[in-house]
């Protein structure tokens, strides 16, 4: 079975990019954020969308 979501620290290893910028590209609709209590994922298709929409 395949993840659905990632934690942010998650998506910081998997991108190699800042937390800061993994917020900013929830709040541009880049990447979507799921709350769940006091959790924040992000769904693993937004993250392999981003990667395809910013491949060269």
């Amino acid at each position: 079975m395949q993840r659905k979501t990632y934690k942010v620290n998650e998506v910081v290893r998997i991108l190699g990019i800042g937390r800061t910028t993994i917020y900013k590209l929830i709040g541009q609709g880049e990447l979507q954020r799921i709350k769940i209590g006091a959790s924040t994922l992000i769904s693993a298709d937004s993250v392999d969308a981003l990667l395809r929409r910013n491949a060269i």
